[in-house]
């Protein structure tokens, strides 16, 4: 196979062309989670505009070059990596407000469009992560503290400048190509086209009471059973979370943890704690709570995720922090955990802990406002929930391929425990590639229709990885 020759590409791009020999080529083309800093491209793009984009994808296609899209290089299952080509869009990171309406580049990091949009007294609802990216996040869905209360990060988007396959820079929105728009709108990251910008219609940001509560793992199990119910009744103005957290040092004794915020008042959110006390009979070993502005609150939530972005690796543009090798897997449930199930959780989550694996769970509650959307409406069909449970665990990238064995084990067991009684449905943002029937599982009922749209905007199937829509 003949050698390629990228510099007509570096000659026609506004960006960066970074290739193996180029000095920001190595910390460039890793993504956030480390399992994956083994896939090694031949070309990073670092896309400036949509033309460049445009160029990327030509390129791609003459020399018959795989690629993949980048905004964060969060995704839990490497699709946002390639040995070929990653096209990354975190260049195009502008902002633009007016009035309520804010028009963002897809490559936008969600810590960032937070600090900008505070300035003019606004927030689009989404994740705490400050490092993901914009686009990738709200494509697939978008929770967060305000989530039940407003809906997710998908639900505020206006329009969307989209590069198609065949070099076509196109808007869609609820006028122009409204069925491409109803598709990305829920199953556009890397299925459609490249979103290059997004347009929001923002919500004024609130003050908010922020919580972090802390119980004895012994008291988890009874924790989670009464959490079920509780953070689906309490009022929609309360996002409240829950985890089982074991950090890397043995000695460092697991925990359960209740986690969000709340628009009112820190008297509001400690009765409706109180009540969970109550219900689950475990008094809290700590308990923290206090009202914030919303620059205090993003500030504060993305701290307590703090702990687990433990790999730092130094840039030319400073440090950036990623996590390690994680292995990830999650579900939606319509309906609480038997009791016997989730002390069955509770025991296999202490369960041969080793030195060097870091062990959560995470359970996102559901309802109020993203259920207040018709399942139909976009290509988002998980709209009447009750909640997630996200199984994750972590080890150092320099672990050994046995370590690395037995976390995948053990997230693969802990998911097996309360499968039975899950939905079989998945959210988008979190990709599993051990799916069998995976277009059903993120995608429903609407499944069917976004393979005919694939079939109409990418009909020589471009854009493909391991799940990507096929034609229909």
């Amino acid at each position: 196979m003949a050698a390629i020759d990228w510099s007509a590409l570096r000659g026609s791009l506004q960006g960066h062309l970074l290739l193996d020999s180029d000095p920001d080529y190595e910390w460039t083309r890793k993504p956030f989670i480390a399992r994956f800093d083994e896939i090694l491209p031949q070309a990073v793009v670092m896309a400036a505009d949509p033309q460049d984009v445009v160029e990327a994808l030509s390129f791609a296609r003459r020399h018959g070059i795989e690629f993949a899209l980048r905004s964060g290089g969060h995704c839990f299952a490497g699709y946002s990596s390639s040995r070929g080509m990653v096209i990354n869009v975190t260049p195009m990171a502008q902002v633009q407000v007016d009035g309520s309406r804010a028009v963002v580049g897809a490559g936008a990091r969600i810590g960032a469009l937070t600090n900008e949009l505070i300035e003019h007294g606004l927030v689009v609802p989404g994740g705490s992560c400050p490092s993901v990216g914009i686009g990738g996040t709200t494509l697939g869905g978008g929770i967060g503290v305000l989530g039940r209360l407003y809906g997710l990060t998908l639900d505020h988007v206006a329009a969307a400048e989209v590069v198609l396959a065949d070099g076509q820079v196109v808007t869609a929105d609820a006028e122009r190509h409204p069925d491409l728009f109803w598709a990305l709108r829920g199953a556009g990251a890397g299925n459609f086209g490249v979103v290059t910008s997004l347009t929001f219609e923002a919500r004024p940001a609130p003050r908010m009471t922020n919580f972090y509560v802390v119980w004895d793992f012994q008291d988890a199990a009874e924790l989670l059973k009464a959490w079920q119910r509780w953070s689906v009744e309490v009022p929609e103005e309360m996002t409240a979370g829950l985890g089982f957290t074991a950090m890397d040092d043995i000695n460092d004794p697991a925990v359960a943890e209740v986690f969000g915020a709340m628009v009112g008042t820190e008297s509001d959110a400690m009765k409706l704690i109180g009540e969970l006390v109550e219900r689950c009979g475990r008094e809290p070993a700590s308990v923290n709570c206090r009202e914030m502005d919303y620059r205090e609150t993003g500030l504060y939530q993305a701290g307590l995720l703090s702990a687990v972005n433990n790999q730092v690796i130094e840039t030319p543009q400073g440090h950036i922090e990623r996590q390690g090798c994680r292995f990830t897997k999650g579900e939606f449930f319509d309906g609480p955990i038997p009791d016997e199930a989730v002390d069955r959780l509770a025991e296999i989550f202490i369960a041969g802990r080793t030195a060097g694996e870091v062990r959560g769970l995470e359970l996102a509650p559901w309802g109020g406002g993203y259920a207040r959307t018709d399942r139909h409406a976009t290509a988002f069909v998980h709209r009447d929930t009750s909640f997630s449970l996200k199984h994750a665990v972590m080890v150092a990238p320099e672990a050994s391929q046995a370590q690395k064995e037995a976390a995948y084990r053990w997230v693969s067991q802990s998911w097996g425990v309360v499968h039975p009684w899950g939905s079989n449905r998945v959210y988008p943002n979190f990709p599993d590639p051990d799916l069998a029937d995976w277009g059903t599982a993120y995608y429903g009922e609407n499944f069917a229709r976004l393979k005919r749209i694939k079939s109409q905007y990418d009909p020589e199937n471009v854009f493909r990885f391991e799940q990507s829509i096929p034609l229909g």
